[in-house]
């Protein structure tokens, strides 16, 4: 994965050299496999203004393009880019002056007209691919005369591979956390994000809930015949995209900076409400590199009432793509599943920066994390308003996992001491959430919660309790399962002599209660589906509780 320094730089509280950052990559599982150091400009390339335009008398795809390049100075180019308009201001390429692939650009005749340098497009000077015009530079304070060098600021770019269980690592933000954990010189600056209120209603149709199992959208009206912001346009030119209009170019750029694909319909292209479902075999798709593509019935898509538009976690269809006169989107970011989107890419023939970050199977709480983001660029930027939602459909529960961690046992596999307060401060500093764990202080916090028999976290979190959910829930916060039924845990655990008990050991009651099972329970499986286990023999748990030490439960 190719990302520019100055992307990284962005989430830093002090913004790093290229070596330092290197040097600090080294200490993370991140492997920088080359560096592309930007090459800078020719001082002679220059701002200019286009003043006037002319049909050339023997060419009818070239123009007679007057510019200003500073008080009453001017100059005449040959032009053949179809872009080329009174009022824009442009990169001049002066006589004498060299592009970075070495060409040296002199004062010629093309089909009699003489040209005095060229106006560049934005691949010529090695900015982006984009060569389908000349490249028309920002209004800013910038005089006319100025030398680019001085404008577009180039970036170094690594080259990196990062393990295929980082998801983090797909996106300025997690790079820049890593980074600034090992830092004494800098911070990690995450951007703020206004707090959404979702509602949770089945606006689009999800067919697919297993294959598709959060999806969040809102209608917004935009402003999308405005100019992306230079600091935006800069950061996706220096990591190789070519930006389209501020729609399109801000869910690139929360892709890059978060790792989370979305994406944005037109939403007076759209004939009905979204829908996710797969593909009928055979049925077609014109994607947004005007392919037309046969479908699978192994195709996941979304859908309107006309059919296909989109290959899930892949690419978008051309029906409903984004322009400037777009005024009402639809805006949609999900969790597709890994494998799918994979196969589908593989089939397709079309491997997206999308589809290789859904392939590292993105988590549940991520998109509305990207969510919030966009919708703050799409407000700042486009001066946009939501017309319906936002909404969030989750069909699957996106459970926080906790670690517990013994220092003794962690010295011994390292080998050293470890200095508690460093150790919190450090992981901290990596994005979690870390306190120094205590038995007691931990139950003492839950001392006059009300008991509410069949409690569990997602309808009760740690507002009420019965005895086998508050025993699930102080375990879990060592990051140990033992399930969420009293059979259960009693079957989970070993059995001790009372003279034996510790502190945080469970200690069970005989009995029986009505209608509980005695011969088998289920339990929670790492991805949210529950597992049935067959006792040997019936047993019978009426009560548990916690040993806290001093013959007291």
């Amino acid at each position: 994965m190719k990302i520019a320094v100055k992307t990284i730089n962005k989430y830093l509280k002090k913004p790093l050299s290229t070596e330092k950052m290197i040097e600090l990559i080294g200490r993370t599982e991140i492997e920088v496999e080359e560096v592309l150091y930007a090459k800078q400009l020719d001082a002679k390339i220059i701002l200019a203004k286009i003043t006037d335009v002319f049909p050339h008398p023997d060419a009818d795809r070239l123009r007679l393009v007057d510019i200003e390049y500073g008080v009453k100075k001017h100059e005449r180019v040959v032009c053949g880019a179809p872009n080329v308009a009174v009022g824009q201001r442009v990169a001049w390429v002066q006589p004498g002056s060299i592009l970075p692939d070495g060409t040296e650009i002199k004062r010629a005749e093309i089909r009699g007209q003489l040209s005095a340098g060229m106006l560049a497009s934005a691949k010529e000077l090695h900015l982006s691919d984009d060569h389908s015009g000349i490249l028309e530079l920002e209004e800013d304070t910038h005089p006319l005369g100025t030398s680019l060098c001085d404008i577009v600021f180039l970036s170094d770019v690594l080259d990196v591979k990062t393990p295929a269980n980082r998801w983090d690592y797909l996106g300025g933000e997690g790079i820049a956390r890593e980074i600034s954990a090992y830092s004494q010189i800098t911070q990690f600056a995450q951007p703020e994000r206004t707090q959404y209120v979702y509602q949770n209603t089945d606006v689009a149709k999800v067919k697919a809930r297993e294959e598709n199992r959060r999806f969040m959208s809102a209608r917004l009206h935009v402003d999308n015949d405005v100019k992306t912001p230079a600091w935006l346009v800069d950061n996706l030119l220096a990591n190789g995209f070519v930006p389209h209009n501020p729609v399109v170019d801000i869910t690139n750029y929360v892709m890059l900076e978060t790792g989370q694909p979305s994406h944005a319909y037109d939403a007076r292209k759209l004939h009905g409400p979204l829908a996710v479902r797969f593909a009928k075999s055979g049925e077609k798709l014109t994607t947004l590199d005007d392919v037309e593509r046969t479908l699978s019935d192994q195709d996941l898509v979304v859908c309107d009432d006309s059919g296909p538009i989109g290959l899930a976690g892949v690419i978008g269809g051309a029906s409903t793509q984004i322009d400037v006169d777009t005024t009402e989107i639809v805006l949609e970011a999900a969790h597709w599943d890994k494998t799918l989107v994979r196969r589908s890419a593989i089939r397709h023939g079309v491997r997206t920066e999308a589809s290789a970050r859904f392939e590292r199977n993105l988590p549940l709480p991520l998109q509305p994390h990207a969510f919030a983001r966009l919708l703050d660029l799409l407000v700042q930027i486009c001066d946009a308003e939501i017309i319906d939602g936002p909404y969030d459909q989750l069909y699957a529960w996106p459970w926080r996992r906790f670690l517990g961690v013994r220092l003794r046992r962690a010295e011994k596999y390292l080998g050293m001491k470890l200095d508690e307060p460093a150790m919190l401060k450090g992981l901290r500093k990596l994005g979690f959430d870390v306190r120094h764990f205590s038995l007691s202080a931990e139950l003492k916090s839950h001392l006059g919660k009300p008991y509410k028999w069949g409690a569990n976290f997602r309808q009760d979190g740690e507002t009420a309790f019965d005895c086998s959910y508050l025993v699930d829930r102080l375990y879990s916060k060592i990051g140990v399962s033992v399930g969420h039924t009293a059979l259960g845990q009693l079957h989970h655990g070993r059995p001790v002599e009372v003279s034996e008990l510790k502190p945080g050991d469970v200690v069970f009651y005989e009995g029986k209660i009505e209608k509980s099972q005695t011969d088998h329970y289920y339990r929670t499986m790492p991805d949210g589906t529950k597992e049935k286990v067959v006792l040997n023999e019936p047993k019978s748990v009426g009560h548990n509780g916690v040993y806290i030490g001093n013959g007291l439960v």
